[in-house]
This record gives C-alpha cells, sequence and structure tokens, in this order.
C-alpha cells in the first residue's frame, strides 16, 4: 500500500492541531509494562505527544484544523 502524501506540518516535524480516530484503536505496551490504551471511534486528540504516539502506531486518523 502507498503512503499518503506528507502535509506541510508532517514535513516540518510539528504534528497537527488535532487529529480524529476514524475507528477504535488501542495497543498493549509490552516494553515498559504500562498497560493497555485504548480510543473510540470519533475520538478528538488534541495532545502532541499522544498524536505523535498514534502516528507511530500507525493508527487509523485523520487531521482536523479546529477541535469540535
Amino acid at each position: 500500500m502507498a503512503r499518503s502524501p506528507r502535509t506541510k506540518g508532517e514535513e516540518a516535524g510539528t504534528p497537527p492541531p488535532a487529529v480524529r480516530l476514524v475507528s477504535p484503536f488501542s495497543f498493549v505496551e509490552e516494553v515498559y509494562n504500562k498497560g493497555r490504551f485504548d480510543w473510540r471511534a470519533g475520538e478528538i486528540v488534541t495532545e502532541p505527544k499522544t498524536i505523535a504516539l498514534l502516528k507511530q502506531r500507525r493508527a487509523p486518523i485523520e487531521e482536523i484544523h479546529a477541535p469540535e
């Protein structure tokens, strides 16, 4: 599958102001034993560290520019 083109924010290394989960997403953190992380479909995330984590884990997200 081809990667989506980078947006202006990705090129500069800055995360978007907010993202929305397209479908439910979860994972179990096994390296540091920090537990299970879950997000609901439609949930809006504005925390830059969480956005970076979701992108790193290839979560199904879409960028939004004005959080609701």
